[in-house]
């Protein structure tokens, strides 16, 4: 029996605005004067707009002129933007996986001009990544130990657990929302060994791998697996590497534009002093049994001789005593 698709949270003119962005004659002065009907909506359009997230070489003095510059595909992602972060639900967890969508919206954008596509494109394609697992979280409250795992490993849980994986929930709600076909089957394949051949593909496989360093396990693995993502996908080596120094103040400034309670992301570097230290730690109180477990066995040993010692008294007074009665 097929199962419902996951259902979209309730925003009446964010759904309008994707609704009439999907259509071949909308114009974005339509989409504008949908927007300046809701002052909060509007707001956050000139926000988003004037964030570094989407790197618009100058900034927009007003709510018309913002929906000017970042067009239809603009008004879209911040209406998709608004829609995801209603799936969030309030607390911890839901502010951990807000800022794993941003920060693989953020990765996309980035990523984008790279692959051959419009950064508002990439920063689309990478906001839609994890939406997924915002579905799972918001129906199932006990899902969360997902959210707290490396990224590398959910998609291998849902599938050893047997549920539907967050990658093709998310495919799903990007075609409930008639998004083009290509971005939904970047979603399905964003865990995939290789990238696909689609600029989007290749936004939606290289952004995952670069979000995945601030989300658990090996920082350097993560590094360097991100780095050779980032070349993959056309990054010169020195080019990558300053993706992932500019990544954590994007994605800080688009939490900001779009008015999101997320974790404060850590800088690249400041990521590696923190992993650095957890293995000092590690190390140190590897050590530190180590040390205690060679003390136990010597405790041990000592014990042992000093029971080899007794018993070996207590059979030579056995044995006097059997003799003296013996005679």
């Amino acid at each position: 029996m097929m199962k419902a698709p996951p259902k979209a949270p309730a925003s009446l003119l964010a759904h309008r605005i994707i609704r009439e962005a999907a259509s071949s004659d909308v114009t974005v002065a339509d989409l504008a004067r949908l927007a300046e009907a809701d002052p909060a909506f509007a707001m956050r359009v000139l926000r988003v707009a004037n964030s570094a997230a989407f790197g618009l070489r100058q900034k927009a003095a007003s709510v018309r002129s913002a929906c000017m510059m970042i067009g239809t595909r603009g008004l879209r992602s911040v209406a998709l933007g608004l829609l995801v972060s209603d799936m969030a639900p309030v607390g911890r967890d839901g502010a951990t996986v807000l800022g794993q969508v941003l920060r693989r919206a953020a990765a996309g954008g980035i990523i984008a001009a790279r692959c051959g596509i419009a950064v508002d494109e990439g920063f689309l394609v990478g906001l839609l990544l994890e939406v997924g697992m915002l579905s799972t979280l918001r129906d199932d409250p006990h899902t969360a130990t997902l959210v707290r795992m490396p990224a590398p490993e959910r998609v291998a849980f849902e599938r050893a657990s047997g549920m539907r994986t967050h990658a093709e929930i998310g495919a799903e709600l990007a075609r409930s929302f008639d998004l083009p076909a290509e971005i939904a089957d970047a979603i399905a394949a964003h865990h995939d060994r290789t990238p696909g051949l689609s600029g989007y593909a290749r936004v939606a496989w290289a952004a995952e791998r670069v979000s995945a360093i601030w989300e658990g396990g090996d920082v350097e693995s993560s590094v360097e697996e991100a780095l050779s993502a980032l070349c993959a996908v056309g990054f010169e080596p020195e080019d990558a590497e300053g993706v992932l120094q500019r990544l954590p103040e994007i994605v800080a400034d688009a939490a900001a534009a779009f008015g999101l309670v997320t974790e404060t992301p850590l800088e690249l570097e400041a990521l590696r002093r923190e992993a650095t230290r957890a293995l000092v730690e590690i190390n140190a109180d590897y050590v530190t049994t180590i040390r205690r477990l060679e003390a136990l066995l010597h405790e041990r040993d000592s014990l042992a001789a000093e029971l080899g010692k007794a018993n070996a008294a207590f059979a030579e007074l056995s044995s006097t005593t059997f003799t003296r009665r013996a005679s």
